[in-house]
């Protein structure tokens, strides 16, 4: 199995798994392969530098939490909404809240706004 096809495989299982490839054979063409099935980056294998390997890793986990946070928040905004338009309903159909409403929306006896 390739690492391009790994890294579909990975895909298909995990969409959300940051993937970077590593190679020591890059070419143009597995670049384009592996960055349209959602790599994260792409990189050649240099023993002699690993800061750009060990910068990309450390920002694929930044976006991998991210994307965490945003989902997390993004279900608490729907159970808060939720909670919020059972109250609403609740309220509206208290009947003092309706008579106040009616009385609030009746015209002033006094003639003033």
């Amino acid at each position: 199995m390739s690492g391009i096809e790994l890294l579909a495989k990975v895909k298909q299982l995990q969409p959300a798994t940051e993937v970077i490839i590593i190679t020591g054979y890059a070419s143009a063409e597995t670049a384009v392969a592996a960055l349209r099935n959602g790599a994260y980056d792409y990189i050649m294998k240099s023993y002699d530098n690993l800061f750009p390997a060990s910068d990309v890793v450390r920002r694929a986990g930044e976006k991998y939490h991210c994307a965490e946070e945003q989902q997390m928040l993004l279900k608490s905004l729907i159970t808060m909404n939720t909670t919020l338009e059972r109250t609403t309903e609740q309220i509206q159909g208290c009947r003092c809240v309706r008579r106040t409403y009616r009385i609030v929306q009746q015209p002033s006896l006094s003639g003033s706004p």
